[in-house]
C-alpha cells in the first residue's frame, strides 16, 4: 500500500468512528454546526 492509500484509509477510519460515535449538531460537539469552509465551498 502506498502512502496516499494509507492516509486515505486512516482518514476513512477516523470519519467512520466520528459519525458512528457522535451525534451531528449535538451542543458542545465539534459537529454542532457545519464547518464554514465547507459551507463556503458548497454555496459558491
Amino acid at each position: 500500500m502506498n502512502k496516499l492509500d494509507f492516509i486515505r484509509k486512516e482518514e476513512k477510519k477516523y470519519h467512520d468512528f466520528c459519525y458512528e460515535n457522535y451525534k451531528l449538531f449535538e451542543e458542545g460537539s465539534w459537529l454542532s454546526k457545519p464547518v464554514k469552509t465547507v459551507l463556503d465551498y458548497c454555496l459558491y
